[in-house]
């Protein structure tokens, strides 16, 4: 795989992307679900949005505890069809933009939404529960 030492990450481990990740493509497609502790985005280089897709509705990208981290980013980040699992801070850094949702957006548990940057929750065809 494309994960540091072919191992991808798994729903204890946070799923961090850095300057290497999108030098020639900014999408990761999942194929299926996934389930992470957390997402980062970190890095030094300026880049176009980081985008994490899914094929079908069912294939969601589920998030724990550790939440979405933004906070030294370099660029934004899309995820498409979210589920939260548990309680969990989402920092943004200022200037950066979140975007969550767009094929569906559920789970449980609350969102401390912290940093100077943006959420933007995006309901398309599956909806916000």
């Amino acid at each position: 795989g494309s994960w540091v030492g072919g191992v991808a990450p798994t729903a204890a481990d946070v799923a961090v992307f850095d300057d290497i990740y999108g030098i020639e493509n900014n999408s990761l497609f999942t194929g299926g679900a996934i389930n992470w502790s957390g997402v980062k985005i970190t890095g030094n280089v300026p880049r176009s949005k980081a985008w994490i897709a899914n094929s079908t509705y069912s294939a969601r990208v589920q998030l724990g505890t550790a939440g979405v981290d933004l906070s030294t980013a370099p660029r934004d980040l899309d995820i498409y069809n979210v589920e939260i699992n548990g309680n969990q801070t989402w920092n943004i850094g200022a200037g950066r933009i979140f975007e969550v949702g767009s094929v569906g957006f559920r789970g449980t548990g609350d969102i401390d939404i912290t940093g100077d940057g943006r959420v933007i929750l995006k309901q398309d065809t599956g909806g916000i529960t």
